[in-house]
């Protein structure tokens, strides 16, 4: 099945370095591991008491995350593309 759906696309252009902008970043999210969200499903009688316990993991910004891909890594080996890109797959 396929489905739209709409989503929010940030980018943030600094002239701090890379590492001290991703640092700080990261330093505002909240982690959940996918053993504890597994664990969220499992036990929550509803989606409103799944979604109080998903955000308990929430960071200073209100984000958390769930899963962090290095693309810079594979477009720099595969694409000849030389840049730092991570992207976050946030709450």
């Amino acid at each position: 099945m396929k489905r739209a759906f709409s989503a929010e696309y940030w980018e943030h252009d600094s002239k701090r370095p890379f590492d001290e902008v991703t640092a700080a970043f990261e330093a505002s999210l909240g982690v959940i591991q996918p053993a504890e969200m597994q664990r969220y499903v499992s036990k929550c009688p509803d989606y409103a008491a799944f979604a109080d316990s998903i955000r308990q993991h929430e960071g200073s910004s209100g984000f958390m995350r769930f899963y962090t891909v290095n693309h810079g890594a594979w477009m720099t080996r595969f694409e000849g593309v030389d840049r730092r890109f991570n992207r976050l797959c946030p709450w």
